[in-house]
């Protein structure tokens, strides 16, 4: 097999197989450049951001480099930045405001399903 030139390479179409590979890997880069842009521009290290989690140096690098976080070690690194996470389901007519605790049980113990009707929540009975 012959060299090839990188400009042909990345031109070149994904097998359709494939695409889902590098979708994933796609959305993993943005994650950790978000993550480390929210960091850098509350002007804090990593070393700084693992002392205030309580964990090393090279897990926030890993927490910044993950392409699936868990929303409760996302929700810690958020405020340990001083922010707060908000999370928002949106529908064709509705958006629905996740504020509960991350975490914690649905709302009577067992599946929650709120209804809803145009831009409006009610809380499931």
């Amino acid at each position: 097999m012959g060299s090839q030139k990188w400009i042909d390479i990345r031109r070149a179409k994904v097998a359709p197989e494939h695409e889902g590979v590098v979708d994933a890997a796609k959305d993993a880069a943005r994650v950790a450049i978000e993550l480390a842009s929210l960091r850098e521009s509350a002007g804090v290290t990593q070393v700084e951001l693992a002392g205030r989690l309580g964990i090393t140096q090279g897990n926030v690098s890993r927490l910044e480099h993950r392409d699936d976080v868990y929303l409760s070690s996302l929700r810690d690194y958020i405020e340990a930045l001083g922010g707060n996470l908000r999370i928002t389901a949106m529908f064709d007519d509705a958006e629905i405001e996740l504020d509960r605790g991350l975490g914690q049980p649905p709302l009577g113990g067992g599946p929650h399903r709120p209804e809803f009707t145009k831009g409006r929540v009610q809380p499931a009975r």
